[in-house]
């Protein structure tokens, strides 16, 4: 082969090897690798606090990357939330857990879909906080029943139900549960036909992770049915005490009974002059919710002991007094009329009283109620006084009625007596009184025990004097305490002791309204 041939051939395979070895390098950059790392892959069981947490993000250069977000599970969405993105990084704030555990899948994508998705899960565990709360602490029911609503605020991790509970743990059966709802339920209450009755609504979690709650429920005892007012008559006062009064001080009461025509000012916490011993800062009258009659009472406090005697009005003779009244003004005497009696009118004057069992009287008077007049020079004994008396050894406790006309020749005296007090202990009774005032006028008095209607004393008299010459304009009704303790010394009654009574539910109805009180000496 001669060499200009044989260069040729040489210099023709260097070239095709050329070639080659440049199609090989042209290979190898056509494999270029398109990674996505996400670091870390998960984040698991965090905190049902919430916090932030950032995840790390590393693409091949000049990728561009984008996420989603798939929750499941629970159905509660958006809980978490992008606080920062770089090219590098994301900041995801995971919210706060009020619920069940929650888990969601965070998935990042190349934006061109060179490189392959990559997925972070997130779990977040349950909430810790289990709150099961109930609108009402305690509920009242008068004594015919009805419905309550009540409203339930509770976690969602809390399936709540109700249901009622005598003392005894048994299921009641005057309570029903119905139209329950996940913000509350309307709770329906039987009418009682007999004593006061408890119970207790017990809300609780079907899944035994938030507390129990439990509801008091009293209900007030059976009363008879009030007797109707006679035709003629139009009401004119009322007052009964509401639970704005409980826990108040006397001046307080004071305060609301004005309100209403009524006053508190006879008592040991006003005495008539200063530094007369009396028990000025002593509690003497206050405000407490009643479970018979289902709602707030005045209870009024009388005090003999060794420590303290109360008096009347910071006098320490023989005899305390703590007694509300009708108002009276004396520059305006027609001010209150409509809670007074005034000449000629006809009056009826209700109430509802209890005397506690174990209450002592004595040979002495202990009034419980009075018409009295306000005005004038012959008021300084009450027209009607109802009574406590007993015998000198303290037995043959009894209730009486008494009258005291405007001279010996109009007193009628004892107009009823040795009424047991054993009928009266512990209960309440409704009392009705009613008057025509005037020389030759009318008075009844009918006292009913609450708990079963039974009539304790019915008396009436067609002929009777109720009023009071030499001045008077009004004639006012009194209630509460006032007594004999004693004297030489004072308090030397030995059968007295600390006394209460509890009065309630003031209304008083007029016929033939005396729109113009005076004085008349008929």
């Amino acid at each position: 082969m001669n060499k200009l041939v044989k260069d040729v051939l040489v210099s023709g395979a260097l070239a095709v090897v050329g070639l080659m070895g440049l199609n090989a390098c042209e290979s190898d950059d056509e494999k270029e690798i398109y990674d996505m790392v996400v670091t870390p892959g998960s984040f698991d069981q965090l905190s049902p606090a919430g916090a932030d947490y950032t995840v790390s993000v590393d693409m091949f250069k000049g990728g561009k990357w984008a996420y989603d977000i798939a929750y499941e599970g629970t159905g509660v969405t958006g809980w978490i939330t992008e606080k920062a993105k770089s090219l590098y990084d994301i900041t995801f704030t995971v919210a706060p857990n009020k619920g069940f555990a929650r888990k969601a899948i965070v998935t990042f994508k190349d934006k061109e879909g060179k490189a392959e998705s990559m997925q972070l899960t997130v779990s977040q565990q349950e909430t810790n906080v289990h709150d099961l709360t109930v609108s009402l602490k305690e509920i009242e029911v008068f004594y015919d029943g009805g419905e309550q609503t009540v409203q339930v605020t509770a976690s969602v991790t809390v399936d709540w139900e109700c249901t009622a509970v005598d003392k005894d743990g048994k299921k009641s059966d005057w309570i029903t549960v119905k139209n329950k709802t996940a913000a509350g339920a309307t709770i329906a209450f039987a009418a009682n036909e007999g004593k006061p009755r408890q119970a207790t609504l017990l809300f609780t979690d079907k899944n035994k992770k938030a507390k129990e709650v439990r509801v008091p429920v009293v209900q007030a005892q059976y009363r008879t049915p009030e007797e109707p007012i006679p035709a003629g008559y139009v009401q004119t006062g009322s007052m009964t005490p509401d639970k704005t009064l409980l826990g108040s001080e006397w001046k307080v009461v004071n305060d609301y009974m004005k309100k209403y025509g009524w006053e508190y000012t006879e008592h040991p916490n006003q005495p008539k002059s200063t530094d007369t011993g009396e028990d000025v800062d002593g509690k003497h009258i206050e405000v407490v919710q009643d479970l018979v009659l289902g709602q707030p009472v005045f209870r009024f406090m009388v005090h003999k002991n060794e420590q303290m005697i109360d008096g009347d009005r910071g006098e320490k003779k023989d005899r305390q007094r703590n007694e509300m009244k009708t108002r009276v003004v004396s520059s305006n005497k027609a001010q209150y009329k409509d809670v007074n009696g005034n000449y000629d009118e006809w009056q009826i004057v209700e109430w509802k009283f209890k005397i506690p069992a174990g209450f002592q009287p004595s040979t002495s008077f202990t009034h419980i109620y009075q018409l009295k007049g306000h005005d004038g020079s012959n008021i300084s004994a009450p027209i009607i006084t109802l009574s406590l008396r007993s015998n000198a050894d303290g037995s043959n406790r009894r209730v009486q009625v008494i009258h005291n006309g405007r001279s010996t020749a109009t007193h009628q005296g004892t107009l009823v007596d040795n009424v047991p007090m054993s009928d009266f202990e512990g209960e309440w009774v409704q009392a009705r009184t009613e008057s025509h005032f005037c020389r030759d006028g009318y008075y009844g008095i009918k006292l009913t025990r609450i708990s079963d209607g039974k009539v304790l004393m019915d008396y009436t008299n067609e002929h009777i004097d109720m009023w009071r010459d030499k001045g008077t304009t009004n004639v006012r009704s009194k209630h509460g305490i006032y007594r004999n303790v004693g004297k030489n010394p004072f308090g030397s009654n030995a059968l007295l002791k600390d006394e209460e009574l509890y009065l309630t539910d003031f209304k008083i109805y007029e016929k033939k309204s005396n729109d113009n009180p005076q004085a008349v000496d008929d």
